[in-house]
């Protein structure tokens, strides 16, 4: 098992007892400070949602630009695994 299969593994062994705890038991999900309703709380406001999807487009183009511009992080050994952020070199 790699490290990261291991970090994974690790993270769940917590996280999913604990999720189950609070759904099954505490039943979190039922209390009315947790404001959960099935019905929509306001009616979709579609250039609000455009306006938030269009934010984080900006930001992970702000994001991408920085990895593109500075030639640090064009070394494989500094690779990430984003390769869809690939763009053509500056010079």
């Amino acid at each position: 098992m790699g490290a990261a299969t291991a970090s994974r593994a690790g993270c769940a062994a917590l996280a999913v007892p604990l999720g189950l705890y609070d759904f099954f038991i505490q039943r979190v999900w039922r209390s009315p400070d947790a404001a959960i309703t099935l019905s929509p709380l306001r009616p979709v406001d579609w250039q609000r949602v455009l306006m938030k999807y269009v934010g984080l487009a900006v930001v992970l183009e702000c994001i991408a630009a920085f990895y593109w511009l500075f030639p640090e992080y064009h070394h494989p050994s500094t690779r990430i695994g984003i390769t869809y952020w690939r763009l053509p070199p500056l010079a």
